[in-house]
């Protein structure tokens, strides 16, 4: 038997429902708005001095999110993609739209840190 807990967060131009499985993995659905910039939006909520340090695995559902790496390597994801990403980026939304992604893995992380 599986046990689902949601809870719900929002932010500045972010909403989070985070998933919590029997196994007690946590998984995380966000919803972020144009113009939502990981330094401005969340970075003053966490206790990361420059750049995320969430490992992020997870399915782009619509929108676009521009992720800058610390190497300085730009990518884009688009929905539609799966992605990983690793520890230590920044991120914007490009699209008009807003971006909505599902993080498989990276959930518990980001949901401590919300709590704090």
């Amino acid at each position: 038997m599986s046990l689902r807990i949601d809870n719900f967060k929002v932010m500045d131009k972010t909403v989070i429902n985070f998933y919590k499985g029997s196994d007690g993995s946590t998984m995380a659905q966000a919803k972020f708005e144009h113009g939502w910039h990981w330094a401005s939006h969340v970075k003053p909520h966490t206790h990361d001095e420059h750049l995320c340090s969430v490992s992020h695995t997870g399915y782009c559902v619509k929108g676009t999110m521009l992720i800058n790496t610390a190497d300085g390597k730009e990518y884009l994801i688009k929905g539609g993609d799966f992605y990983h990403i690793e520890p230590g980026h920044d991120a914007y939304v490009t699209s008009e739209e807003g971006c909505e992604m599902i993080d498989f893995l990276g959930g518990e992380k980001i949901e401590k840190e919300w709590k704090e």
